[in-house]
This record gives C-alpha cells, sequence and structure tokens, in this order.
C-alpha cells in the first residue's frame, strides 16, 4: 500500500457556532438517490461547512449510510496520485473494498487511460451493501484534463449506492449539461449559499456574543451579500472596535461585493494584528499545512521576533510547545486557521486568507521567500515527506536542493506509479540544471521508458554520460562511493537501451547490453540486476533456448531471499514458469506456480497470484483436468479483472474457451473468444489479435468448419514471434490435414519438426510428431505412421501431456487403437492404453454443438437449440431487473453482445419481450 497522509481524508468537524442551514440540509437530502451533488461556489461561501455539518449530522442520527472525505490539493494533479487517494477514501468506508488489489491495477494500467484503473473500483463498490457516499473538496485545484475525463466516467458507472459530492470555487470540466439532462445531477451554487439575514443573526447571536441590532445585521447582509468569510472577518474587526458605536460604524467600511471584501481582507485583519502576528502569519503562509515542529524550522527567533500569546517577560527562544499554543490561539481566534486533524497538531490555512497572506509576503519580505520555503524543504525531508521537500525547494529555486531531493523521491514515486508528479518537477527545473545532472538524466529516462517513450530517452542517456565524465564526483565522496554511484548510472543506462532493443526486436543488442548491466550493477541493486536477468531470459526464450535461460533464472533465484523483496522474487519466479513450460518440464512448472502462490499470499500480494493461477490453468489443461483448469481460470479471471490485468485476462479467456471446447460447449467457447477479442484495444504490446485469430481458426476446426478455419488463420502475421509462429505452422498443418491435403501437410510437418528439435517448445515437438504420425496413416504408411506416435507418446509421458492427443480427434483414436493391437509390449502401450480410456470425440454435428452440460436443466416445448450457460446468465440479469447497459457491465462483454444474447433467447424462447422471456424460463426451470 502506498504512503498515503492521512489528513487528506479527515472529515472536518463542525465549529462550535455552526449555524443551523435546515434549507440547504434538505436540498442535500433530496438529492440522495443521485449520483452526484455539485457544491459550486467562490471561496468563503461555507461549502465545506455545510457539507461537513451535513456529514456529522448523518453519522449521529444513524441513517445507515456511511461517508468518507478527500481534500484536495495541487499535488493530486497527478493521474496517479489523484486515483491512490480515491482508493484510500473509498477504502475508508467499507472493509469489503479491497484496496491492495485496486493499487496494483492503478500500477498495471500506467500506459492506458485512467479510467481502466476506475473499473476495478467500479466493480468493488457495486458489491456494498451500505449506501456510501464520498466528498471531493476543493475540485478547483485539479487543472489536468485526464483526470476529468476518469471522473466522468466514474460519475456514469457509479453504482446505486454510492453518491459523489463535490465542492468547488469553479465549475470543473464535466459534462455538467449531459448530467442535468439525464437527472444525474444536482447543484447547489452562490445564491443559495448565501447566508441570509435570519441567519447572519443566528450566527452572530451563537457564535460571537456581539451585540448588534438587526438593522446591523441588516447593514452586514447587504455589505457582504452573505458570503459568511466576510461576515467572519467583519466580526474580527468589530471584535477590535473599543465600544458599541464603533463597532457599528466599522460596518460601512465593507464593500458590495467579495471582490473588494478580499482588499478588506488585507488592510484591515491582517494590518490590525500586533506586528509579531502578522509576520508570523505571513512567514508561515508558504506552508500547505502547519504544525508547531516544522514553525520552529522555518522561523527564526532572531529575525523574526515570533510572538507569544501567553505573557512573559523572558527574552529565551521558544520552544516547539510554545509554538502548538499559538497556533491553539490563532484557532481560538477565528483567524481562519483549520484543524486538519483529530489531535490538532496539524493545521492549514483558509484557502483564500493563505493567498492573501502570501501575496503580502512577496511584496513586504520578498527576500526572505527562498529562506523560508529552504527551511521548510529541510524539514520535509529530515521526516520523510519527500515529495513536500522536492515542492519547497522547486518554489526557492534551489536548483541544487531540487535535484539532491528528487533523487530519493524519484525511487518512491516511481514505485508508487506517480509518474507524473515525477514529470511535472522535471518540467519546473531548467533544463540544463537536468543535464548537468547524470541523476536527473537517468531518472527522466526511467520516466519515459514506463511512458513507453522510447525515443526519448537515447538522448538522456547520452547526456548522463556526459556529465558524469564532466562533472566527476563531489570531493567529499570517497573513490569508493564515486565508483559505486558510476557503475549504478552505467548499469541503468545498459538496461534501458536493453529494453529499446527488445522493443525494437534486436534481440543479439539486448542481451549484450543485459549482460553487460548485470557486470555494472552493484550486487545490492536487486531491482535492477532482476530487469537484466529478465531481458536475458526473454531473448533466450526467443532463441528456443530454455536451458541456458532456466540456468541463469535459477541462479539468480538462490541469491534472492523470497521474504527480503518478494515482489521482485515473484517477478522472478513468473519467468522461471515460462521457461519450464517451454521446456516440457510441467510437474516442475506446476511446482513454481504453487511456490509463487504462498509467497504472494504470505505477504498479501494477492494481485501477483493471476499469471501462476492461468499458468496452473494450462498445465492443468494439458493434464485432461479440466475442471481444475476451469477454477484457476476462474480465479485467475476475478483478480484480473480487479487488477486491471489485462493481458492476463486475455490469455485466460484463451484457456477458458479452451475448457469449454474441450466439454463440448463450442457456443461457450466461442462466447470467450469473443470476451477476449473486446479486449484487444487495452492490450499493450503486439501479436494479440494474430494470437486470437489462431486459437479460434482450432477452435473452427474442432468443429470441422475447415473453410473458416483457413480464412481466419490465414491473416494471422506471426513472424515477429517464433513462438507464435510454432503455434501458427502447427495449426497450419492441423488445416491440411482436415482438408485432405496430404502430401503438402507431410512436407510441412517435417521442416516444422525439424525446428521444433532445435528450438521449439516440447510441446509443439509433440503435437508435430503426433501430425506426422497422422500424415503417414493418411498416406498409407502405417507402420511408419505407428512408430512416429510411438515418439510422440515417449516425448510426452513424463510431462503428462495428454491433451494434445485428445483435441486431434478421432483420427488419432483410432491410430492409438491400431498400436494396441500391433504393438501391446511397446514401451508407449500403457500410456496409449491411458490415453484411449480418456479419449471421448467431440460430436461433430451442429445438434451435439448447442447441447448443454450434463444435467443442465432444458426446455421441455422450446426449440432443440436450447440456451447456451452464457444466455442462462443474461437472462437471469434480465430477470433481476438489470439494463442492457448494466449487463454489459457485469459481464465485461460490449453491449452489441447482450443485445445478440437477448435477440438469441427471444428466439430460442419464441417470446418478443423480457416479461415474457423470464416467464418462460422459469416456468421451464432454467433459472
Amino acid at each position: 500500500m502506498p504512503d498515503l497522509l492521512a489528513t487528506k481524508l479527515y472529515l472536518p468537524r463542525p465549529r462550535r457556532s455552526l449555524v443551523s442551514r435546515p434549507r440547504l440540509v434538505q436540498r442535500l437530502e433530496e438529492a440522495a438517490d443521485l449520483p452526484l451533488i455539485l457544491v459550486s461556489a467562490p471561496a468563503g461561501f461555507g461549502k465545506t461547512t455545510l457539507l461537513s455539518a451535513w456529514i456529522h449530522a448523518q453519522e449521529s442520527l444513524e441513517q445507515g449510510r456511511k461517508a468518507a472525505w478527500l481534500s484536495l490539493d495541487p499535488g493530486d494533479n497527478d493521474p496517479t496520485r489523484f486515483a491512490t487517494y480515491l482508493i484510500a477514501a473509498f477504502a475508508w468506508l467499507d472493509p469489503a473494498i479491497q484496496p491492495d488489489l485496486l493499487y496494483a491495477a492503478l500500477r498495471n494500467s500506467q500506459n492506458f487511460p485512467l479510467e481502466n484503473a476506475l473499473i476495478p473500483l467500479i466493480n468493488q463498490l457495486n458489491l456494498l451493501q451500505t449506501p456510501v457516499l464520498l466528498v471531493l473538496d476543493d475540485l478547483h485545484v485539479i487543472t489536468n484534463a485526464v483526470i476529468y475525463r476518469a471522473l466522468t466516467f466514474l460519475v456514469e458507472n457509479l453504482p446505486p449506492a454510492v453518491q459523489l459530492v463535490i465542492s468547488t470555487r469553479r465549475d470543473p470540466s464535466l459534462p455538467l449539461a449531459r448530467w442535468r439532462a439525464s437527472a444525474l445531477l444536482a447543484e447547489i451554487r452562490e445564491p443559495e449559499l448565501r447566508f441570509t439575514r435570519e441567519e447572519i443573526c443566528a450566527y452572530l447571536q451563537q457564535g460571537t456574543g456581539l451585540p448588534l441590532s438587526d438593522e446591523d445585521a441588516s447593514e452586514l447582509e447587504a455589505r457582504t451579500e452573505g458570503w459568511i468569510a466576510g461576515i467572519q472577518m467583519a466580526v474580527i474587526a468589530m471584535r477590535s472596535a473599543p465600544g458599541r458605536r464603533e463597532q457599528a460604524q466599522s460596518l460601512p467600511g465593507f464593500s458590495g461585493s467579495y471582490r473588494y471584501v478580499l482588499d478588506y481582507l488585507s488592510d484591515e485583519v491582517l494590518r490590525s494584528q500586533p506586528v509579531p502576528v502578522q509576520r508570523f502569519l505571513l512567514f508561515t503562509s508558504i506552508l500547505e499545512r502547519i504544525s508547531a515542529p516544522l514553525c520552529q524550522a522555518v522561523l527564526d527567533e532572531d529575525e523574526f521576533a515570533v510572538w507569544m500569546p501567553l505573557e512573559s517577560t523572558s527574552p529565551s527562544p521558544i520552544e516547539g510547545s510554545r509554538y502548538q499554543e499559538i497556533l491553539h490561539h490563532l484557532e481560538q481566534d477565528n483567524l481562519f486557521l483549520v484543524p486538519v486533524d483529530d489531535h490538532r497538531e496539524w493545521y492549514r490555512y483558509h484557502h483564500l486568507f493563505a493567498e492573501t497572506l502570501r501575496d503580502h509576503l512577496n511584496h513586504t519580505y520578498p527576500q526572505l521567500v527562498p529562506e523560508l520555503h529552504r527551511r521548510a524543504s529541510d524539514w520535509f525531508f529530515e521526516h520523510g515527506y519527500l515529495v513536500e521537500a522536492v515542492e519547497h525547494a522547486l518554489a526557492a529555486q534551489d536548483w541544487e536542493r531540487a535535484a539532491r531531493y528528487i533523487h530519493p523521491a524519484a525511487d518512491y514515486l516511481i514505485r508508487v506509479g506517480e509518474v507524473s508528479t515525477l514529470l511535472g518537477w522535471f518540467s519546473r527545473l531548467p533544463a540544463n540544471v537536468i543535464r548537468a545532472s547524470a541523476e536527473l538524466c537517468t531518472w527522466l529516462a526511467w520516466c519515459h521508458k514506463i511512458r513507453g517513450s522510447y525515443a526519448l530517452i537515447e538522448p538522456l542517456l547520452q547526456d548522463a554520460q556526459r556529465a558524469l565524465e564532466q562533472s566527476g564526483p563531489p570531493q567529499a565522496v570517497s573513490q569508493k562511493v564515486a565508483a559505486r554511484r558510476r557503475r549504478s548510472l552505467l548499469g541503468q543506462a545498459a538496461i534501458m537501451r536493453a529494453s529499446i532493443a527488445l522493443n525494437q526486436e534486436q534481440h543479439d543488442l539486448a542481451l549484450d547490453l543485459s549482460r553487460q548491466a548485470l557486470e555494472m550493477l552493484p550486487e545490492d541493486h536487486r531491482y535492477l540486476r532482476m530487469l537484466a536477468v529478465t531481458n536475458i531470459a526473454i531473448v533466450h526464450l526467443y532463441r528456443g533456448d530454455a536451458g541456458a535461460a532456466e540456468k541463469i533464472l535459477v541462479e539468480k533465484q538462490t541469491s534472492l531471499p523470497p521474504d527480503g523483496h518478494p515482489n521482485i522474487y515473484l517477478g522472478l519466479l513468473s519467468i522461471l514458469v515460462r521457461v519450464r513450460l517451454h521446456r516440457g518440464a510441467l510437474h516442475a512448472a506446476m511446482e513454481v506456480c504453487r511456490q509463487a502462490l504462498e509467497l504472494a499470499t504470505a505477504h498479501n500480494m494477492q494481485t501477483y497470484s493471476s499469471g501462476p493461477y492461468l499458468h496452473m490453468a494450462d498445465i492443468y489443461y494439458e493434464w485432461n483436468q479440466l475442471d481444475e483448469a476451469a477454477a484457476c481460470c476462474q480465479k485467475a479471471a476475478r483478480i484480473a479483472r480487479t487488477a486491471g490485468q489485462w493481458t492476463v485476462l486475455f490469455y485466460t479467456l484463451l484457456c477458458l474457451s479452451q475448457v469449454h471446447q474441450a466439454r463440448g460447449n463450442s457456443r461457450e467457447a466461442h462466447e470467450q473468444l469473443d470476451n477476449a477479442g473486446e479486449l484487444l484495444d487495452r492490450l499493450e504490446g503486439s501479436g494479440h489479435r494474430e494470437q486470437l485469430a489462431l486459437v479460434r481458426g482450432r477452435l473452427l476446426l474442432a468443429q470441422g468448419k475447415t473453410e473458416e478455419a483457413d480464412q481466419i488463420t490465414a491473416s494471422a502475421d506471426v513472424n515477429r514471434n517464433p513462438r507464435r509462429a510454432f503455434f501458427a505452422r502447427v495449426t497450419r498443418v492441423r488445416l491440411l490435414l482436415a482438408q485432405g491435403r496430404i502430401q503438402e501437410a507431410h512436407q510441412q510437418v517435417e521442416a516444422v519438426l525439424q525446428d521444433a528439435r532445435s528450438c521449439g517448445p516440447l510441446r509443439y515437438q509433440i503435437e508435430t510428431q503426433a501430425l506426422k504420425a497422422l500424415a503417414l496413416q493418411a498416406s498409407g504408411q502405417c507402420p511408419q505412421a505407428l512408430r512416429a506416435l510411438e515418439c510422440a507418446l515417449l516425448l510426452a509421458e513424463e510431462a503428462g501431456y495428454t491433451r494434445l492427443f485428445l483435441d486431434l480427434g478421432e483420427p488419432l483414436h483410432r491410430l492409438l487403437d491400431a498400436l494396441l493391437r500391433t504393438a501391446a509390449r511397446s514401451p508407449t502401450a500403457a500410456a496409449a492404453a491411458r490415453l484411449v480410456k480418456g479419449f471421448t470425440p467431440i460430436t461433430r454435428s451442429s445438434q451435439a454443438h448447442s447441447q448443454r452440460r450434463s444435467g443442465s436443466p432444458r426446455l421441455s416445448s422450446a426449440p432443440a437449440d436450447t440456451l447456451s450457460d452464457r444466455e442462462v446468465t443474461v437472462l437471469n440479469l434480465i430477470a433481476a431487473g438489470l439494463s442492457n447497459e448494466a449487463i454489459a457491465r457485469e459481464l465485461y462483454i460490449s453491449l452489441n453482445t447482450v443485445r445478440t444474447h437477448t435477440k438469441s433467447i427471444y428466439r430460442k424462447l419464441n417470446v418478443r419481450s423480457r416479461t415474457q422471456a423470464v416467464a418462460r424460463a422459469q416456468a421451464a426451470g432454467l433459472m
């Protein structure tokens, strides 16, 4: 879980002088069923006070609705940072929300629209049983269009039990007009928020004790136009007046517009304070949040002569505890100081007041501003607040300090996925400062690598190289430390250049650069070394040398303690599984998967479990353990959907399609491929469309639709990926055999078999050898066919491959029978007998493909072509009252697919409406 500032999630407490505003509370309650409430008005109109009081009142009345609060600041313009706090705020509401899965989904969707990361959040919110609401306070500080697009998506897909409340000084960049027309939005604006004369009187009587007449209250209303901040400031001014007459005479000093009241705030409220108080307010206004220890670090007693709230004649410096007293005193005096935690250790100034203070500071003490920021920067860094440390260093334009603090902060931000924040810092640094620092150039290059902007990486690496050679190490640094720094930077450059080479499929270059990185990087740079090892293993897999890949990975595995860096170790295991599957070591691969699951469970890292479950599903399928394969697919799909792991979900759906086909559920098999196709636009990298085409081609072949299979597989360009090329070539041989083109099939199978023996995965060696046996059998060379089949069985025996033989259908079944009759004493006879027992040919008639699994209910009066599993699922959701759009979201399918299912249901049940369909299905026992 990322480090979060808890005070941003703090629900403000209502003030003691709170005035009841039932007319506004009623407006809020009337909008309880709408997904969005917008409270929009300029600063100081009581937006935050109204909402916090409303929420506290609901909690005290125990109305059953839970509420959370998120206070936004300019730093939240980073989409990842914004989404991280959004997840944390919702997780605050209900233990059913699983933030770790959602944070993982956020990290996994760095190169995709932010909406992708919100889908798992929406799915989890949909499971909540209790109504909840979330307040986004001060949304006007958000200017990033990416965040507003994501918010639009969130609002338009919120579950019924969830409500979003937005507080802002100006209208946000959201489709408000469309939402008004669709009755999705309730609004409270400045006219409604203005204090009425009655409310002003109530405020003065309850909170101030000032004996103003009705005429004075009317004057105050006219002058402030109901602006509560202006009213509060007028009260502060009147308190300083010596008598009743002077208090009343101070009212005409207000103008009729709040813009002019801002001038009053500067000229009257601030300047009416003692000079030490003014200085304290001015010098601490640079801080977004304030605490006593921070004040002590920022303020210098000799320079600033800080005011003491308690009488004291001692000239001794003020200790930190006295700063706490100062803050409490300012809060009690209503000087726009707002507590942001329950213990009143942290405060912030009212935003409008802080802006005014900073403006005065910049005009009155401009020479002190950089020094104040530098002191704040150092304090934040010493206390582990890296983001604030960098922000203050940049505000001071102290580029050297900023560069020094960016270095550790960058490592943290990249780990938690807040690359936009890091890029924002670099945009504020002068270009020559970046080019002069090898570290800054390297961190910026990492940002571009994560974003996939490979073209921008090499110039930065060259700048880093020049900076490293020209600047040299600081004099205070030992030669050993300087050498370590140089190795680290050069090793990182080599890793990034290797990634560029892999992206361009320059495998030899990628291998050389990855090896260089391992030679240069210090041993404790485990994450970086793991990236280099991964690159090397991938190159070896591309070349078909799984043995070399496994040797490297196993050596690395023994050097990494699993509990020290579990995420790194899990990444290594995921590559090791792929290597062992390539070698055909299914049992060893299964053991690695189980090890990965145990490690992920031990460290509460469930999002890392989807990959192992997918690999286990593949292995179980090869062993013809279809129930276990389906169960693992369901687990992998559930985690992948929640975490936004679209590539894992894509291949899980392909595997599930194979399971359905093996069970004889052809329609369900095609549906899973349709679902996989809907993910293509979300997938990173290439080749997924070709892989889908090849899997669908094999499915069509299994159904005897050779022409359709020929057309769909012919469009797959797989030359850039050796593993996919094997899959395509083997599929082509199967197609030729199905078309009766025996001679052509025999020629191609020999070429594929030769390549598979040299560098292909063992599975393709076995499958090609079995296809060779079928080609020989079809050409009348029975003895040779049996010898080829024996060779395939010997290759498959140790790993336990079963399904690839069964999927070849009845022709292979007959050849196995022949082997048992003619070579009963063969070493492969036991394996052949086991296969024959497990062999159940899939009936190829269209009627058989439409049959549901054994034990499923059928319509007594429906057509013979009954409902598929997916159609029954859709029908149950229709019965639950879900719209087509809601069904599409629930099942992760397109709206068109829902409509297709609905039309099919109507046709099969011979009905014309939803009501008729539900009644007919219930009568037949389908639901």
